[in-house]
């Protein structure tokens, strides 16, 4: 057990590429670096509480009323009370980050089923099967709305990935432009005993600059483009049987002019 290692997969971020003339690269690192130079806020810890209490949530925000005074000993700065205990039905898979994670992460995806509000928290504790598996970030889920939580790695689906080509350079008699042509194969491998259906995400780049050519393709082709209107970023539905093996190839080509640096 690992309570304290990695709970969630890597997530995927959009991957958005550009060009632009050399003289103008010292320019960006320099402006790159100072918003990278600011200081993250800090957060605090939120004072946790054992009793049950009562919610309302008539306004914007949501109190929570103990049915009974609560005794704070001396000298300790924490108290803990339980606010609620709900049940959903859930889906219950994997996902899979093969570019970054070694292994795939259960997931739990459910439909908050009551009138309350679900509040988000920063240092939140997942237990599996009343066994302790990880702390993490909890996401606010508003009554009627879907939620998905992870609960660890599955160490029987492994992950890997390799590039297969990789070739930069510049081509054409007249019109000289530069490109770039990757291929990865991403593989999904189930050692265990048990079947699964994993959720596999990766981004291809993408470019808002005409002179910026982007063509890509995928074997299989993905289930979803554009996830959660996340550009470029794509999802496969893989069912991974027990011993078995999936595999994904995915190829990407970019061109630009000759006289711009490609960022």
């Amino acid at each position: 057990l690992r309570p304290t290692g990695q709970l969630s997969p890597a997530p995927v971020y959009e991957k958005r590429r550009r060009i632009e003339e050399p003289p103008k690269l010292l320019e960006r690192a320099q402006a790159d670096f100072s918003v990278a130079a600011g200081a993250a806020p800090m957060i605090e810890s939120p004072v946790i509480a054992e009793e049950a209490a009562v919610a309302s949530f008539d306004g914007p925000g949501v109190t929570y009323a103990l049915p009974s005074g609560l005794t704070l000993a001396s000298g300790v700065d924490e108290s803990r009370v339980s606010l609620d205990q709900l049940q959903f039905d859930a889906r219950r898979f994997a996902r899979a980050n093969p570019l970054v994670d070694e292994t795939a992460f259960l997931m739990a995806e459910f439909t908050n089923g009551s009138q309350e509000p679900l509040l988000a928290g920063q240092e939140t504790l997942f237990f599996l099967d009343n066994t302790l598996i990880g702390r993490g970030f909890f996401p606010a889920v508003p009554a009627g709305g879907e939620g998905a939580l992870p609960f660890g790695p599955i160490e029987d689906l492994r992950l890997s990935h390799k590039v297969l080509s990789e070739s930069e350079g510049d081509r054409g008699l007249i019109t000289r432009t530069n490109e770039q042509n990757t291929t990865v194969r991403m593989e999904i491998e189930n050692i265990g005993t048990q079947d699964w259906q994993v959720d596999v995400q990766a981004a291809v780049s993408y470019s808002t600059q005409e002179d910026l050519q982007i063509d890509w393709s995928a074997t299989p082709a993905p289930d979803v483009v554009d996830l959660e209107d996340r550009r470029g970023v794509l999802e496969w539905t893989l069912d991974v049987a027990a011993g078995g093996a999936s595999t994904i190839e995915l190829r990407e080509e970019l061109d630009w002019p000759e006289n711009m640096i490609l960022r």
